[in-house]
C-alpha cells in the first residue's frame, strides 16, 4: 500500500536526513525488530539517538543481527549518550559475552535507562553453561536468584537488578 518504510528509510525519515520534515516529534516508542539493519541504517539510528530533541523513550531492536554485524558497540555508545531513552530490548541478537562489556558501559552511563532486555541471547550461556562470566560466585547468585547481588557482581551501578536475562533499575 506504499506505507512501508525499510529500516534505513525509516531512520532517515525520522531523523530528517531524507529532506522530509520530521512528521512525529512526539515519537516515544520505536520497534524495528526483525530487520537486517545495515551500516547506513545503524548510522541514521545513532544520529537520531544523539539528537538533543530526540523524544524516543523505548527502542526495540529484537532479532536485528546486532552481534553478527558487530553493531552492539555502536548501539551501546549511542544509547549511552541519549537523554530520553528508558527502555531498550535487544532480544534474540546472538549477543555474546564480549558484547556485554559494551552493554554494561551503556547501562552504567545512561542514568535514565531502567529496562534492558537481553532475553534469548547466549550472552550468559544457558542453564547448563554460564558463559565467560561463569565462576562459582556467579553460579551461586544465578541459582540463588539474588537479582541485586548478581547485577553488582556483573559490575553494574547500584539499583540494577537482573532476573531472567532482563535488567531493571529503580530510580529512587
Amino acid at each position: 500500500n506504499g506505507s512501508y518504510l525499510n529500516p534505513v528509510s525509516a531512520w532517515r525519515y525520522l531523523s530528517g536526513s531524507s529532506g522530509v520534515p520530521i512528521p512525529v516529534l512526539s515519537l516515544e516508542y520505536l520497534d524495528i525488530s526483525n530487520n537486517f539493519i545495515g551500516v547506513e541504517g545503524i548510522t541514521s539510528m545513532t544520529d537520531l539517538l544523539g539528537r538533543e530533541n530526540c523524544p524516543l523513550q523505548k527502542l526495540t531492536l529484537d532479532s536485528s543481527q546486532l552481534h553478527k554485524k558487530k553493531f552492539v558497540e555502536i548501539v551501546a555508545n549511542a544509547v549511552s549518550q541519549n537523554y530520553t531513552l528508558t527502555h531498550i530490548s535487544l532480544k534474540h541478537n546472538d549477543l555474546q559475552p564480549e558484547d556485554f562489556e559494551h552493554i554494561k558501559a551503556m547501562m552504567n552511563l545512561n542514568e535514565r535507562l531502567i529496562f534492558v532486555d537481553l532475553s534469548d541471547n547466549p550472552i550468559f550461556g544457558d542453564e547448563n553453561e554460564l558463559g565467560e562470566y561463569a565462576d562459582i560466585d556467579l553460579a551461586k547468585l544465578i541459582l540463588g536468584r539474588d537479582p541485586v547481588s548478581l547485577a553488582a557482581h556483573l559490575g553494574l551501578k547500584q539499583g540494577w537488578m537482573f532476573v531472567d536475562k532482563v535488567f531493571t533499575r529503580s530510580l529512587l
